[in-house]
């Protein structure tokens, strides 16, 4: 019996590496090779004994050129040049260009700002080239471009930017060449595919590692690469296996693309987002690490997204979630966020199942303007504010979920027609439940209510039509705080009661769920469990 299962094995083993070939699983079938061996040859730095000291550059008109006494004349022949200065400015901004319309090249220059090197906005398509200069220390952007299509970046050492190291939005046709970036990355925001198809993006570096602009790819993988940033355009059943990229401003981003894989990888200590997830269907993420980051993973007009046994902790935002819908988020650890768990904003259809949210400063999730969605089996505990915070939403199924010891377990502002069942609220500091006056027709029943709000009410209602029970099965809620009385009343305007309390508990308490054990393993031992997956599989 061993031999024939050594021989299923072996076979099994051989059919998915067959598989994976066919896949076309290899870095040479993008030419993944050819740019790795590729050195740019960039123009040596200028020393600021050749430079010029000069203070900020605001230019809003054609005229500001004339005024600096910057040499050319503005025409495409004899392009007004910024060049040969250093620019070490404590302000906000070293050089802002914008609404111009003639020819300009800001060239050979050292940047050192508060905030961002140089901020174009809505020049004239083709009139602007930004090449050879040095910019470094900002706290936010090194070359920021917005609305300026056709602009040649190249040539360029950004070092050290918060945010990000060259940031492009509505600036399609733009050439981004030979640029090196150190402990930020490039990123390139447009509202369409055939924008993002427009750009010329060739030999480009972040932390000595090339720039992966993936475009087009279709029915491939890539397995631990060389890469110091990936960016999948118009991509299709591509996959990302064992791959870490670290301090990149945004360390993977996909946009316009289709069945994305991410799997065993780690995106990390990333100023803005680890992951980032544009205008995509049909994307999983699996098994990843994204800790230290602005927002850990963030999707974006986007459908049918899985993350599953991930880890993001230590981030701003966990898991972040907007203008999307068929999302699935489950078996992940969320802990220690300086603001939120998970956000969801203006979506529909989304799950969130069996995740350890844990020590997040905020909320551990925040729903704003969504419907149609559902929070099964998770653990929600020691939120700093709300476990759980829903505005403006409808239709939500809230079950079978423990919010333990935040401070208000749900709170609830203009939400209608949501059910709260078989869900544990203990020793949350305030209310379990607390519905604003905007609330009206949900429902909450077969809850376990123990010792919430230091012995006072354990709910509060100050909506309308909400039932605290169901008036079908004459079953309510069991109230550690309940004398044994004909109904169980909830505070708030609303007046309302729970006419069916429960003697039994509907929900174990934890205690009872421990058996015995010591609280931190009952906080471990789930923790542990997605953190073990992605062990076994590595």
């Amino acid at each position: 019996m061993k031999k024939i299962n050594k021989i299923l094995n072996l076979n099994i083993g051989l059919i998915l590496f067959i598989l994976i070939l066919s896949l076309g699983i290899n870095n040479e079938a993008l030419g993944v090779n050819e740019i790795v061996s590729q050195e740019i040859t960039v123009s040596p730095p200028p020393t600021l004994t050749d430079l010029t000291p000069h203070s900020q550059i605001l230019i809003e008109s054609n005229g500001a050129f004339v005024t600096y006494g910057f040499e050319g004349d503005g025409s495409e022949s004899n392009p007004y040049r910024i060049e040969n200065l250093n620019i070490s400015f404590t302000g906000e901004t070293a050089i802002t260009i914008r609404f111009t319309t003639v020819y300009f090249v800001i060239q050979n220059c050292f940047i050192d700002a508060k905030t961002t090197g140089i901020i174009l906005t809505s020049v004239a398509p083709g009139t602007a080239i930004i090449e050879d200069n040095v910019i470094m220390g900002h706290n936010y952007n090194g070359i920021s471009l917005y609305n300026c299509p056709s602009t040649v970046i190249e040539n360029n050492t950004i070092s050290d930017c918060v945010m990000k190291g060259i940031n492009l939005h509505l600036s399609h046709s733009s050439n981004i060449t030979n640029n090196r970036s150190y402990n930020c990355g490039y990123f390139v925001l447009e509202d369409s595919k055939a924008d993002y198809l427009s750009y010329s993006v060739e030999n480009n570096w972040v932390n000595n590692a090339p720039l992966g602009w993936i475009v087009s790819a279709y029915n491939t993988g890539f397995v631990d690469t060389l890469f110091g940033q990936i960016m999948f355009i118009n991509c299709t059943n591509v996959f990302l296996y064992e791959e870490t990229i670290t301090n990149a401003s945004v360390g993977f981003f996909a946009a316009f693309s289709t069945d994305i894989r991410l799997e065993d990888c780690n995106f990390s200590n990333h100023s803005d987002t680890g992951i980032l997830l544009y205008h995509s269907t049909g994307s999983s993420i699996n098994s990843t690490i994204c800790d230290n980051n602005g927002h850990s993973i963030l999707i974006e007009n986007s459908v049918d997204t899985t993350i599953s046994y991930c880890q993001t902790n230590n981030n701003k935002w966990g898991v972040y979630g907007m203008l999307s819908s068929l999302m699935d988020i489950r078996n992940n650890v969320i802990t220690n966020n300086s603001f939120e768990g998970i956000v969801m904003e203006q979506s529909f259809d989304i799950t969130i199942e069996s995740n350890e949210l844990m020590f997040n400063s905020n909320e551990h999730i925040i729903f704003s303007d969504v419907f149609d969605s559902s929070i099964i089996d998770n653990y929600f505990f020691d939120g700093e504010n709300y476990g759980l915070y829903f505005e403006t939403c409808d239709n939500l199924n809230i079950t079978l979920n423990t919010l333990y010891k935040n401070q208000i377990g749900i709170y609830l502002y203009d939400v209608d027609n949501t059910h709260v069942t078989y869900n544990l609220f203990q020793e949350n500091a305030q209310e379990a439940i607390y519905m604003d006056i905007s609330c009206s027709f949900n429902y909450i029943y077969l809850n376990t209510f123990l010792d919430n709000n230091g012995g006072l009410t354990q709910a509060l209602d100050n909506g309308n039509s909400n039932l605290w029970y169901d008036d079908v099965a004459q079953k309510g809620n069991w109230w550690s705080d309940y004398l044994d009385t004909s109904n169980y009343s909830i505070a708030g305007s609303a007046g309302e009661y729970d006419l069916y309390p429960l003697n039994e508990q509907p929900v174990p308490s934890i205690n009872e769920i421990s058996t015995g054990l010591p609280l931190i393993f009952i906080i471990l031992i789930p923790l542990s469990i997605p953190i073990i997956s992605i062990l076994k599989k590595k």
